[in-house]
């Protein structure tokens, strides 16, 4: 069986990288004896430094049975760019052209967004009678609504044509995958069809990995570099992610100035990863010695920390397009049995306390921020309950073997039923 896997945003394969869902499902369909090329884009902006990690055409072998495939498009350095889009724009036709001239899979997974590939993948299956499974990971193009300095309404109108070609995208393929049940009824929404056999939603999950003994003692002693002590009656809270404008650094932060002794003094709150915001991280840590800022840390110290934390912390802003959402990083907080202090409310907040496993600050209140770390940290009963809750969580829903072993199963069967709904040459939803 051969299947295509596109996602042009997530790491590569290499030494020390963490697969993520992408790259854990292309490993999974390989593993059953599937031929999978994975196409990728010859510019990353999650490395460090936004740069080429790929050349035009290239194509190499990884994960014993796997091809990566890049595509080619110009750099950018924002996030929210026209830059980004002329990026996006080109990855797509450099995808139109080199398909056409391999051999036809048995089916196409595309992540979405970008919409620009995912529209090129659900035409290029309408062509041949291919089935496309869109995964769907954010909510393109509602999102830019709320990043543009433009008013609402008149950012709405300029996106139109994005919307056009994300309902033509949407509507086009076989089926919807999704992050979150709102983020699948949105989808389903913009291709104005009712949910079918081939819709299904997967969490972001978490791979749990045991680590080598030489690699723990490596990293334990990085992070006794780094201030912690692991030992008496420190606390610590953790966050992982990229230090962009997104995440919501300034609650946390202000929080320290909140807390109140024994607390104030045995926190220790680990802010890891690169970005725009790490310098002005670094500069509030000067007055915070609570606040350690690392920068970006390897796999084998993220999971030490994981083990030894006591709380992770889910950062950011109750944007509305963030708001049906259930981060990556919530999968991988309760793969440490860690509890969860978040300041995004919605479905992440809702899921918190009905779950028992964390609780809600919401972002741009320091003061009650510093109350429920200060709740969630010293009461140990109550830590000990959301403990014992996380574990329970995790394995029932966010275990990366438990639930990519469904979503392979899931495209696998697709797969191998190639008279299955197919989609409308118009884009229309087969009946």
């Amino acid at each position: 069986m051969r299947i295509w896997t596109i996602k042009i945003g997530e790491p590569l394969p290499g030494d020390n990288v963490r697969l993520m869902r992408s790259g854990m499902i292309t490993q999974e369909l390989a593993a059953r004896g599937a031929e999978v090329t994975w196409w990728v884009s010859t510019f990353s902006h999650n490395h460090p430094d936004k740069q080429y990690v790929g050349e035009p055409g290239e194509h190499r072998r990884v994960m014993n049975d796997v091809t990566l495939r890049f595509v080619h498009g110009p750099p950018y350095e924002r996030n929210v760019s026209l830059a980004r889009v002329r990026n996006h724009r080109a990855l797509a036709l450099d995808f139109r052209n080199r398909a056409r001239a391999l051999p036809k899979p048995d089916l196409i997974f595309c992540a979405y967004p970008p919409i620009e590939i995912a529209d090129e993948a659900t035409q290029f299956g309408a062509e041949h009678g291919i089935p496309v499974i869109v995964d769907i990971r954010d909510l393109w193009p509602e999102a830019f609504l709320y990043v543009t300095p433009l008013p609402r309404p008149l950012m709405r109108l300029a996106l139109e044509p994005v919307y056009a070609r994300a309902r033509r995208t949407l509507a086009a393929a076989t089926g919807l995958t999704a992050i979150t049940d709102p983020y699948l009824e949105r989808g389903l929404a913009l291709a104005k069809r009712q949910r079918r056999q081939t819709d299904r939603v997967f969490f972001h999950a978490y791979a749990r990995k045991k680590l080598p003994a030489s690699e723990r003692q490596t990293a334990e002693q990085f992070w006794r570099q780094q201030g912690l002590r692991f030992e008496g009656d420190e606390k610590i809270a953790c966050f992982f992610g990229n230090l962009s404008a997104t995440p919501d650094l300034d609650t946390p932060v202000a929080a320290l100035s909140h807390l109140t002794h024994p607390l104030k003094d045995n926190l220790k709150m680990v802010i890891c990863g690169s970005g725009e915001k790490l310098d002005w991280l670094k500069d509030k840590a000067r007055g915070h010695p609570q606040l350690i800022c690392p920068g970006r840390v390897g796999q084998a110290e993220i999971r030490v920390l994981l083990d030894r934390a006591h709380l992770g912390l889910l950062i950011y802003p109750n944007r509305q397009d963030l708001l049906p959402n259930l981060p990556n990083k919530f999968g991988e907080y309760l793969s440490g049995n860690l509890p969860i202090l978040s300041t995004l409310e919605g479905l992440c907040g809702e899921t918190l306390v009905e779950q028992g496993i964390g609780a809600v600050a919401p972002s741009g209140d320091p003061a009650r921020f510093a109350r429920q770390l200060s709740a969630l940290l010293t009461d140990e009963q109550l830590h000990q309950d959301m403990v014992a809750n996380a574990e329970r969580t995790f394995s029932a829903q966010f275990d990366a073997n438990r639930v990519y072993t469904a979503f392979a199963d899931h495209l696998l069967e697709i797969a191998s039923h190639r008279n299955a709904p197919a989609p409308h040459p118009d884009g229309a939803p087969a009946r």
